[in-house]
């Protein structure tokens, strides 16, 4: 969704449109990074401060890489193609989060299920 939006953003016309697409994206993009953390912090305790050091690491990495590298694309290529690039890393990050996901399920901790949520709402509603 985020490399569509991404998309959509570069062939907008309109300032407001451009706006509000950079708003979605950016909802989007924060969204999908939570969600992703709450996944990674619920591996066991002895591993997840390593994981999400990491985590935060390539985030920040990406934070401070990106816009330099998209500026150097800008000037040398044109004003369109540093969101270009953005849309083929935002769809490369997909088979990662996926090889991700498959290789931390065996290994956490912590489950969610409906039925543990039903149960720890009847404790409460019973104390």
């Amino acid at each position: 969704m985020g490399a569509l939006v991404t998309w959509l953003l570069i062939n907008s016309g309109n300032i407001w449109i451009f706006a509000a697409l950079s708003l979605v994206d950016m909802t989007i993009m924060i969204t999908a990074s939570l969600i992703f953390q709450n996944l990674v912090s619920r591996i066991t305790v002895e591993h997840r401060g390593k994981i999400l050091g990491t985590g935060e690491f390539f985030t920040f990495l990406g934070s401070v890489i990106g816009p330099i590298l998209g500026g150097i694309v800008w000037d040398f290529i044109g004003p369109k193609f540093p969101f270009v690039i953005s849309i083929f890393v935002e769809l490369s990050l997909i088979p990662l989060y996926l090889v991700v996901v498959y290789y931390l399920i065996p290994h956490l901790a912590e489950t969610y299920s409906i039925e543990n949520e039903k149960k720890s709402r009847r404790k409460i509603n019973n104390t």
